[in-house]
């Protein structure tokens, strides 16, 4: 069965994350070095959360639970970063960052995925590590506050990404459409070139 386009670019998008997360490991590195906080988290943090993706991308590399899994990862990173920058309020970044960046998926579900996933890691790191979300004595209202941030952010990137799955979509019935045509003039080429040879072997024989 050959892929849709839409399939095809999936694929390509799951793999730029996977990447993307591989990538993240010398930066942690660098991290751990610069803030005298773990190694060991840096390194086997963001193996352990590729974990997941990986086995998805491998059996289905253009699934959207692939997708999704991969948007959880990366908010996954930002919890890692913001603990090895021991709760620096600039690595907070990194999370508005990646979920923009979820409105490539082309759909809205990486997007929650991804919301979901920053909230849990707020709240529940609020109760249980405080010192690994922020760098100051913070209230639970400044994690409502960051979460009311990241709410409205990813509602905006929800509805451009349902916006660009659409475009992706238009796409696809482009491709097919010209892949149509295609094979059409393909056959219609060959039925003019047989009948051509028929042609010129009448015109021969008539001739002779």
């Amino acid at each position: 069965m050959n892929k849709t386009f839409r399939e095809d670019y999936n694929k390509k998008i799951n793999k730029l994350f996977l990447v993307l997360g591989l990538v993240h490991i010398p930066v942690f590195l660098g991290m751990a070095w610069f803030f005298k906080t773990e190694y060991s988290i840096a390194f086997l943090g963001p193996l352990i959360v590729l974990v997941g993706p990986l086995v998805s991308y491998l059996a289905k590399p253009h699934s959207l639970i692939t997708s999704c899994l991969n948007a959880v990862a990366m908010m996954c990173f930002s919890g890692l970063m913001i603990h090895l920058g021991k709760g620096m309020i600039e690595m907070h970044f990194h999370i508005f960052m990646f979920i923009a960046f979820t409105i490539v998926f082309g759909s809205i579900w990486p997007v929650i995925a991804a919301l979901v996933t920053v909230a849990v890691h707020h709240i529940g790191f609020f109760f249980i590590m405080p010192t690994s979300l922020f760098n100051y004595d913070a209230s639970f209202g400044v994690v409502i506050l960051h979460a009311s941030f990241a709410i409205i952010q990813a509602l905006g990137c929800a509805l451009i990404a349902k916006r660009f799955g659409n475009f992706i979509d238009v796409q696809e019935t482009i491709s097919t459409n010209l892949s149509s045509v295609m094979k059409k003039n393909k056959e219609l080429s060959v039925k003019l070139s047989h009948i051509s040879k028929v042609v010129f072997d009448s015109t021969n024989s008539q001739v002779s």
